[in-house]
């Protein structure tokens, strides 16, 4: 899949969260976390879960652009 083309869109922020602290909002794609691509819902949780409270970084795009930015979320429970 080209890299324009992957749909791992970002559904819900939690109020409070740490993705809300970090500016994720619903509708962002996210393109990769800790430098290793997301192709998938399966990608995404497999990349997201890990050892609570550890620093993970994540690349989104945002509203269809071209440009992707980086941002660090500290790894809180990932829902299933």
């Amino acid at each position: 899949t080209e890299r324009g083309e992957r749909r791992v869109l970002v559904a819900i922020v939690p109020a409070g969260s740490e993705a809300e602290a970090a500016g994720l909002e619903p509708g962002d794609r996210l393109l990769s976390v800790n430098g290793h691509e997301v192709r998938s819902i399966e990608d995404a949780r497999e990349r997201l879960s890990g050892p609570l409270a550890e620093d993970i970084v994540v690349e989104l795009a945002r509203d269809g652009a071209a440009t992707s930015w980086l941002a660090r979320v500290r790894r809180e429970r990932v829902r299933k």
